[in-house]
């Protein structure tokens, strides 16, 4: 006969981002077949295994972490042999917060199940597909590569990538761009030491020892020390040292999402002509700003700009938004003066401007700007445009729930899918 398990957690206060739960029986008497995760943590980690009288299994969430009781899987057993067999979970499982262990090893619980009958022949254990890491990294990594990867990332940090640094982190999962030479193998030892203890293992795959480097290499998931640069003798006659000439600073990827948020604001949608691309452009540099200025164009964009926002501009950007609002035809349609025309020359057609091609992500932010009448911003907002851009879908489907997304897709879009 078979019979199931549910595997409780209870968080006591804490929070919990990143669970394992490692499960321990005689596998002469008993034999686990599945392994069905709760929806406590919804999310796999990779490095899962069922054999005979073990199984280890890790979750994670990403956003808002666990910090109420409930269940975090229900494993199916099987009955193999008449005697009595007791299923206790592991004191090496994890309950983690933050990258920091909050398992209270003193209470963890156990069950002792009494088996009567002949003795049967095992089966082979059903488990649940791991996430498959890419055989070789290349330029142009795959969608599912990256999906992996972040399996690896979420388990690993807690979080979904947030800043630069942990996007450059998660494209060194992909290919291993974080690896250096020659190695430094006291950082890749605390790193390994690191896995290890997250997973109870060391690294198989090519993606897992990727980690490895990634962990070693970035400050992402250990911070490092910064090491001290010695400092240098000073020369007994004193030099004059020249002016150090400003370096303009490439604009950073959140100086751009801000730029989105004006962009956004003000016209409603993702920019979609090169028109619009390069107004937006001119929002993350002031690349628009004219001398000498027009100062009834300026005056004009400032008063659509406090129309909007019930104020002035205060910050440099907002300043760059009125130089965009006044010098590009896309958010004010400017009147076109007319030449006085001397010749019976015949005008030349001015062509249309070309739409830019949207990726496949911006397409997505705009689809989810069409439904919520905003731009992305929390990270489960972007969870959602991953969702769109990747087409991920789920073991068991909830028909109730993709009835209610047709609904809501047809009133927004006008149409079915």
């Amino acid at each position: 006969e078979t019979f199931s398990l549910s595997v409780l957690v209870n968080p006591s206060g804490e929070s919990i981002d990143t669970a394992r739960v490692n499960l321990s029986w005689d596998g002469s008497k008993l034999e686990a077949l599945a392994f069905d995760l709760g929806s406590l943590f919804p999310d796999l980690s990779p490095s899962n295994s069922i054999s005979s009288g073990k199984l280890t299994y890790g979750a994670f969430k990403f956003g808002t972490p666990v910090s109420s009781s409930g269940t975090l899987a229900t494993v199916s057993f099987r009955a193999l042999a008449s005697g009595s067999a007791t299923i206790s979970v592991a004191a090496d499982s994890k309950l983690i917060s933050d990258g920091t262990e909050k398992l209270n090893a003193g209470a963890l619980g156990s069950a002792t199940i009494t088996i009567t009958g002949t003795k049967v022949t095992p089966v082979q254990p059903v488990t649940p597909v791991e996430p498959t890491p890419a055989p070789a990294p290349t330029p142009a990594p795959a969608a599912n590569s990256e999906a992996a990867a972040l399996k690896y990332f979420g388990a690993l940090a807690g979080h979904l990538p947030k800043s630069a640094e942990d996007w450059v982190a998660l494209k060194c999962m992909v290919n291993d761009g974080c690896k250096v030479m020659p190695q430094d193998l006291a950082k890749e030892k605390q790193a390994l030491s690191f896995y290890t203890k997250k997973y109870n293992g060391i690294p198989k795959t090519s993606m897992e020892w990727n980690a490895i480097h990634a962990i070693a290499y970035t400050n992402v998931f250990i911070k490092w020390p910064v090491a001290t640069p010695a400092t240098p003798a000073v020369p007994a006659t004193p030099t004059v040292k020249p002016a150090t000439p400003a370096v303009p600073a490439t604009p950073a990827v959140n100086t751009e999402a801000a730029a989105l948020k004006y962009f956004g604001a003000l016209v409603g949608r993702m920019p979609k002509t090169d028109a619009e691309w390069a107004a937006l452009k001119c929002m993350v540099n002031d690349g628009c700003k004219v001398v000498p200025q027009n100062t009834e164009k300026e005056k004009k964009a400032l008063a659509l700009y406090t129309k909007k926002y019930k104020g002035l501009p205060k910050t440099g950007m907002e300043w760059n938004v009125i130089h965009a609002i006044a010098y590009t035809n896309v958010f004010i349609q400017w009147t076109v003066e007319t030449p006085v025309v001397k010749t019976e020359a015949k005008p030349v057609a001015t062509p249309a401007p070309v739409a830019k091609t949207l990726t496949v992500k911006e397409l997505a932010i705009g689809w989810f700007g069409k439904i919520y009448g905003r731009l992305p911003k929390a990270t489960a907002d972007w969870k959602a445009v991953d969702y769109m851009v990747s087409g991920y879908k789920p073991a068991k489907q909830d028909v109730n729930a993709e009835s209610k997304a047709i609904t809501l897709f047809s009133k927004k879009f006008g149409h079915l899918p």
